[in-house]
């Protein structure tokens, strides 16, 4: 491989999260923050999608909790609300569903008939990761807002405004573009800076996109990228503007997100995995977007999930 990816991996080693340590994060949350609710001991279901639960007496009291961990919540990934009901359970039971595994599925997953343990009041589903991601505290010596996997990327928090950006396809950055040279610079080292990519026309994006497909490997078995269709591999592209849009783990995805340096694409509703990270005005912005376009790399080539 062409690219070095040493910078992208020296990351502190964060022990996985099980069960019984998620419950006592949500215990500790709630004691910190003065919350209401009852902690419901684990359950099958809860083991098998990596969820706790806490019930509460009222909306008044749910509202709290929505208050209180706004920034975890799922809103921000787009085309998934916060709360909702899951299929087969009650549609009065309503859930706060934080750090939820991108727009990739619904979460709960109880089979018709089966109640939920907050059948009789309002419930808080929290989801931890046993991969290595925890919910409520952040690494030390870390501005990550979540320590996560050792290889995710970690970005500041991106200054200014959000540029403006369409709604429609193609999906475009309207303002705050790259100046030209930092535009080449994206290109060339695109052009030359990869094994096993074949660089050209996007499949799906206008003609002057320009766009990486994987070439003589097959791609991961659990990459979900830009093309969607049997033996396509595009995972990410650059725009005239100096935007990209990239697959990445959803973890990824939600560090993009959160820390201000893209926006979801119109299509990832219909469940395309396709994310814009901002044209970079400098430099530094270049830096931060050559390591997600190395991770979007490797995780169409099956080395990070």
């Amino acid at each position: 491989m062409c690219v070095s990816v040493d910078a992208v991996l020296e990351r502190e080693v964060i022990v996985p999260v099980g069960s019984e340590e998620a419950l006592s994060q949500l215990a500790a949350y709630r004691n910190k923050h003065g919350l209401p609710g009852v902690i419901e001991p684990l359950d099958t279901e809860m083991l098998q999608y990596h969820e706790t639960a806490l019930v509460v007496s009222s909306e008044d009291e749910l509202d709290q909790w929505v208050r209180a961990t706004h920034p975890y919540q799922i809103e921000l990934l787009g085309g998934v609300h916060e709360h909702g009901a899951a299929p087969g359970i009650s549609d009065a039971i309503r859930y706060v569903v934080l750090r939820a595994n991108g727009a990739e599925g619904v979460i709960g997953g109880a089979k018709p008939g089966e109640i939920s343990p907050a059948a009789r009041g309002w419930s808080v589903w929290v989801r931890y990761y046993p991969n290595g991601r925890t919910i409520f505290e952040r690494p030390s010596g870390d501005k990550d807002l979540f320590p996560g996997r050792p290889y995710n990327i970690l970005l500041p928090q991106r200054r200014g405004l959000p540029p403006a950006t369409g709604s429609t396809l193609p999906h475009q950055q309207l303002t705050e573009l790259s100046p030209p040279d930092i535009r080449a610079q994206m290109r060339q080292w695109m052009d030359t800076s990869f094994d096993f990519v074949r660089t050209g026309p996007s499949m799906v994006s206008d003609h002057v996109t320009h766009a990486m497909h994987l070439k003589g490997v097959p791609l991961g078995n659990k990459a979900r990228i830009l093309t969607p269709f049997p033996g396509a591999t595009e995972f990410a592209h650059q725009h005239v503007d100096g935007s990209w849009h990239l697959s990445l783990p959803a973890e990824d995805r939600w560090e993009v997100l959160v820390k201000g340096w893209g926006a979801i694409h119109p299509v990832a509703k219909f469940g395309v995995n396709a994310i814009m990270f901002y044209a970079p005005r400098n430099a530094n912005e270049m830096a931060l977007l050559k390591e997600a376009v190395i991770l979007s790399y490797r995780y169409a080539r099956g080395e990070v999930f």
